[in-house]
């Protein structure tokens, strides 16, 4: 396995999983401005609250299995694979309606007590059945890129995403039905596509699925739920307790700082999912290859590693050199003072990109009961600080509690992971978070003190370009590099 080849699959496939992931999020981008005006800050505030909250419950229902299944899959015989897929599709579709079912009784008691101004009838079940359908055509989008084929990846991209922006501007815009109007629309589309890519995988019947298949999908998922529930309220939790501290106004300003700074989260994951695959395959095998091809894969893994975190905090920081005027432009001068909160979010996400390979060692190696002894840790360390300091200094508190319970996720997995095999340079993942939270600080010290709209924004260009060329001579990359590979996947394009 060449250096070059592993770089060049982990960038192409990378960017085709990020193009992806942009589409799928830059439709909540490009209807910002049209949700800042028709919404205003509450009623961001109540479609933000209710998205967190069936992302939860969706965690719970899925049990783990998409997780499980993906692992698995790879130990699965090429004949075999079909039937397997058609297993984990199965129970994953009765899992969500049952569990759905269940919510209907429970749901009203549970909103009325916990979420105020939030109802379930329509807003929280609609969130629920909306989350069900991306669930499914995310499983079907996983066996894509568990297959190595990002194009059709992209394609599901592109079609969910013309097809969700289109209802969306129709139910929110033209209709004006509201917060209900975008779940509404966006159930329009998945919907749609759901059952579309359904009828195109043509399943094994239920009833000739191997069902004891089931069982270790169950015993290697079932783990997964404390660490992948803690996960997303490490990431999440925030918004309803600034609901219940501040305020939904002050829940809809977090939340549109929290989007705009989650580009970078959306790189990491693109760059992440190329990684997993390639890193699972550079493993297989490993104990037998001779010492120096060892060495090889090692360094390579450790190099990609380093690009995954560098790329990851290069975005962030031209996110955050435009992020005041971006929110002002894309949103509206309603959501303004969601600024002061970037700089914290944008730092908070580089952390957990950090974090996502580390994860994967633990998965790899099936130490998988050890994860939630690192997400369940930080989930309590951001709501202890929440709690904290919400009532004290505001909503720049949950910013805070999201930074420092990302460190705390990152310290605790890489003491999980040490006797592990290594992806990271840390003295130089270490120096990329200084360089970033140097430029961080200067932009904040920009959009604080300089009042004039071009002069801070070529303030903020200046830090921007002096702060990327210090991660370009951190991390070794030359140009000279690049045209290379740039040539090389060229030669390869043509061999094939």
């Amino acid at each position: 396995m060449s250096r070059t080849t592993l770089a060049q699959k982990l960038f192409v496939h990378g960017g085709v999983y990020a193009v992806s992931r942009l589409l799928n999020q830059g439709v909540g981008f490009l209807l910002l401005p049209v949700l800042g005006r028709y919404l205003g800050p509450e009623g961001y505030g109540v479609f933000s609250l209710a998205t967190t909250v069936a992302g939860i419950v969706s965690i719970v229902l899925l049990q783990g299995v998409p997780g499980a299944w993906f692992r698995l899959r790879f130990g699965q015989t090429d004949a075999d694979k079909h039937a397997f897929d058609s297993l984990s599709v199965w129970y994953v579709i009765v899992s969500l309606v049952v569990g759905i079912a269940a919510m209907c009784a429970v749901g009203p008691y549970l909103a009325e007590r916990w979420l105020p101004g939030v109802p379930f009838f329509p807003i929280l079940l609609l969130a629920l059945v909306v989350e069900a359908c991306v669930e499914l055509v995310a499983l079907f989008q996983r066996r894509q890129q568990a297959e190595q084929k990002p194009v059709r990846f992209l394609v599901v991209a592109l079609v969910r995403n013309v097809a969700s922006l289109g209802s969306a501007l129709l139910f929110v815009a033209v209709l004006e039905r509201h917060v209900r109007g975008r779940f509404e629309g966006e159930l329009l589309a998945v919907g749609a596509l759901s059952l579309g890519l359904l009828l195109h995988f043509r399943p094994v019947a239920p009833w000739k699925v191997d069902w004891s298949q089931l069982k270790p999908v169950l015993i290697y998922g079932l783990p997964l739920i404390p660490h992948q529930l803690a996960g997303v309220v490490n990431q999440a939790i925030d918004r309803p307790l600034i609901n219940s501290y501040v305020g939904l106004a002050e829940a809809g300003l977090y939340s549109m700082s929290y989007k705009v700074a989650s580009i970078g989260f959306i790189v990491s994951m693109a760059l992440n999912q190329a990684l997993t695959s390639l890193v699972y395959d550079a493993l297989r095998g490993y104990d037998e290859l001779p010492q120096s091809e060892r060495e090889l894969r090692a360094r390579e893994v450790r190099k990609s590693g380093l690009y995954l975190t560098s790329a990851v905090a290069a975005c962030l920081l031209g996110v955050a050199a435009i992020g005041r005027e971006t929110l002002v432009f894309m949103a509206s001068e309603k959501f303004e003072a969601a600024w002061r909160l970037l700089p914290l979010l944008c730092a908070g996400m580089l952390l957990l990109s950090i974090y996502q390979p580390l994860a994967n060692m633990l998965i790899y190696f099936k130490r998988v009961r050890w994860l939630p002894v690192a997400t369940i840790g930080a989930a309590a360390v951001n709501i202890v600080l929440n709690i904290d300091l919400l009532p004290r200094i505001g909503v720049i508190g949950a910013a805070w509690a999201t930074l420092l319970s990302n460190l705390v996720l990152i310290l605790t997995v890489t003491r999980l992971t040490a006797d592990l095999f290594r992806v990271y340079d840390w003295p130089k993942v270490i120096g990329v978070g200084a360089c970033t939270a140097v430029g961080l600080a200067g932009f904040f010290v920009m959009d604080t003190h300089v009042a004039s709209l071009w002069v801070r924004l070529a303030c903020k260009l200046g830090v921007l370009v002096v702060v990327v060329f210090g991660l370009k001579a951190l991390v070794g990359v030359r140009f000279a590099d690049l045209k290379a590979l740039l040539r090389k996947r060229k030669r390869t394009s043509n061999a094939k």
